[in-house]
């Protein structure tokens, strides 16, 4: 009786240490992807704010080259060839 009840807390010990390591590696890979879950955050908002920087850039150029167009057409402007040149490249 006595050797089975110290078999029983041998084990008991043994299996309390192993639930011990099984739960700091369980605490270590939670944090890990926490970590990722917060780069990766970070990550996705550098590029949204990259992408808004590139349409506004883009959308600088257009109207840059648009005010540039429109200067140089009240400054020249184009023969009715033109329009009809262009009309037609709009269409097809």
């Amino acid at each position: 009786m006595y050797e089975h009840q110290t078999n029983l807390s041998e084990t008991k010990a043994e299996h309390l240490v192993a639930l011990k390591l099984v739960q700091d590696d369980h605490i270590v890979q939670e944090n890990e992807l926490i970590k990722d879950k917060t780069n990766l955050k970070k990550v996705q908002k550098e590029q949204e704010l990259a992408y808004m920087n590139e349409i506004r850039a883009l959308k600088l150029v257009r109207r840059t080259i648009s005010l540039s167009l429109s200067l140089s057409l009240s400054l020249f402007p184009p023969s009715p060839s033109f329009y009809i040149f262009f009309y037609m490249y709009c269409i097809y």
